[in-house]
């Protein structure tokens, strides 16, 4: 069996020099984005009500040492964001609906969708309330899509959802060192 070299010489094109090389950025629908910072910036979970937005908020802000809120009403809103600086905020499905509010969320911090896992939450739903539920997914998930920046898949636990927001933000080696500096060690279900 003979061996060829493999000619890499047209891989790299071009070379440009970049100021702040080795800075981290994170980048949304082509938009530049400062580098996030949990002690100033805001995470803000959005979705259904009733589908777990309030508990991964939380786990978010525990995971990056925020401050946890929730906000329900939409005129509040404006006054709940700018007070808050390094908070991980649960968003009501009624601030959602709000065109100023979807904007000032996507104006004033990164936007995760907890995305909902439907069928599991449909399968353990009285008859009756189904079809409302329906109705609200197929009413509220075009507005999250419409605010988000990031989405969170369904079927993973409040505290895998934190861990996707900090690698999301860039903030996973950050909190991996002060973990490991901290004596903390995250396991999943089967204990690995």
């Amino acid at each position: 069996m003979s061996k060829e070299k493999f000619d890499t010489s047209g891989f790299v094109c071009d070379k440009v020099a970049v100021e702040n090389a080795g800075e981290q950025k994170a980048f949304a629908r082509g938009m530049f984005r400062p580098v996030f910072n949990a002690a100033s910036d805001c995470v803000f979970c959005i979705g259904l009500d009733g589908t777990g937005v309030d508990r991964v908020a939380a786990a978010v802000a525990d995971r990056l040492g925020m401050q946890f809120l929730t906000v329900q009403d939409p005129g509040l809103l404006m006054n709940d964001i700018t007070a808050a600086q390094g908070a991980a905020v649960a968003v009501s499905e009624l601030c959602l609906q709000d065109a100023d509010a979807r904007r000032l969320l996507k104006k004033q911090g990164r936007v995760f969708y907890v995305m909902p896992d439907i069928p599991e939450l449909v399968r353990h739903m009285p008859e009756a309330a189904r079809e409302d539920f329906i109705t609200r997914v197929h009413a509220v998930e075009p507005l999250c899509f419409e605010a988000l920046d990031f989405m969170l898949q369904p079927e993973r636990t409040p505290g895998q959802q934190a861990a996707c927001v900090a690698e999301a933000l860039g903030l996973c080696g950050l909190q991996v060192a002060q973990e490991e500096e901290e004596g903390i060690v995250w396991e999943n279900e089967e204990g690995i």
